[in-house]
């Protein structure tokens, strides 16, 4: 085999130098770094004993700005808020627990679709008006519960429930304007009859009177004077109430207690009577008799603490309808023993008065 020609080597290019290296220009002095001052954050994560400490702090600062700019607004706005109410909590929640309870928080202003009017909730059966409103009077927010009702009110007018309980924060309150304003709407729209009466009458049994929001408390607080003065004068104006509006006469079976011994109308009875015989106009009475004619339907409890008072009732009302009274937990007397010492009953009519008339007024059956 031939051989192969070998190549000639090629000449490869010349290769440039390398530039000579620059001198260095002088560096600037650089100024020394002065160390920041640990910022608040800082010497919590250092000193992890003070954390609980500064977090507070930090939480206390931030609540008060937010305090003072809703305050400027509101100022500012010329409003008040809807949470401010003008009753203390009236029961055991409001004193020991949280003072708010706000179903709705408007001040969110969070849209969802889950935002019902408060009407529509009644409506769709998720929450009861009247029971939403004794909650937030049951913390002293009467002005929530005041805005419950109303609404409920314009979507479910003929639902009486809700204009009673609206009356009863007016009561409250002390608001004897829009008192009168809701009551005359309310008699306008029953005529003072309702199913109440007709179905205790039915069902043949009495109707308890015990006062609550007494009229003129705010003038009872020395000395007790609301229980003691304030329960019996309200006891007297429900019978004239009673009487004088002709409910007995609408329902003639209808049995009404009146504790306190009947309050005050039994030892005023003539005052009854006479206001029955002179009022005319619009302020006569619409009861056929006088009171003293309905006498049949009332019945009375003996806490009065007096032999001889207790005689008397025992003489206006008939014995049968007087029965054994007490105050239990509340320290005043029981009143066994004012029966069992009075020296003008017989055993009999002692054994009527602590429990054979209630048995018999109640329809019990003894085991």
């Amino acid at each position: 085999m031939p051989a192969l020609p070998v190549p000639a080597p090629v000449a490869s290019e010349p290769v440039a130098a390398p530039p000579a290296p620059r001198p260095a220009a002088p560096k600037a002095a650089t100024p020394p770094v002065q160390a920041e001052e640990p910022g608040l954050l800082a010497s919590l994560m250092e000193h992890p004993m003070a954390m609980p400490g500064g977090i507070g702090l930090v939480v206390l600062l931030v609540g008060l700005a937010v305090y003072r700019l809703r305050g400027r607004f509101r100022k500012d706005n010329g409003e008040t808020s809807f949470l401010e109410s003008r009753l203390q909590p009236d029961s055991f929640f409001g004193a020991s627990g949280g003072q708010r309870v706000d179903t709705r928080d408007a001040a969110s202003g969070v849209s969802s679709s889950m935002s019902y009017s408060l009407s529509q909730l009644d409506a769709i059966g998720d929450v009861d008006p009247v029971a939403e409103a004794d909650v937030y009077l049951a913390y002293g927010r009467d002005l929530q519960a005041e805005e419950i009702l109303k609404e409920a009110m314009r979507g479910n007018p003929e639902r009486m429930a809700i204009r009673t309980k609206l009356l009863e924060v007016y009561a409250k309150r002390r608001d004897t304007k829009g008192f009168e304003l809701l009551a005359t709407q309310l008699y306008s729209l029953t005529k003072g009859e309702g199913d109440d009466w007709a179905k205790a009458q039915e069902l043949d049994v009495p109707v308890v009177m015990h006062p609550e929001d007494v009229a003129g408390a705010d003038k009872m607080n020395p000395y007790g004077l609301k229980l003691i003065c304030g329960n019996p004068a309200d006891s007297a104006l429900c019978f004239g109430f009673m009487t004088y509006s002709g409910v007995f006469d609408r329902f003639p079976k209808l049995k009404l207690c009146i504790l306190h011994g009947g309050g005050f109308f039994p030892y005023h009875l003539g005052r009854f009577d006479q206001g029955w015989a002179v009022r005319a106009g619009a302020r006569a009475a619409k009861a056929k008799m006088a009171p003293s004619g309905y006498l049949k339907n009332i019945y009375y409890d003996n806490m009065i603490y007096r032999l001889d008072t207790i005689k008397y009732l025992i003489g206006l009302g008939g014995i049968d309808h007087i029965m054994v009274g007490t105050d239990y937990p509340f320290d005043w007397p029981v009143g066994i023993d004012f029966i069992l010492n009075a020296s003008f009953l017989n055993n009999a009519q002692k054994t009527a008065i602590l429990g054979g008339n209630l048995i018999k007024l109640l329809r019990i059956t003894p085991s």
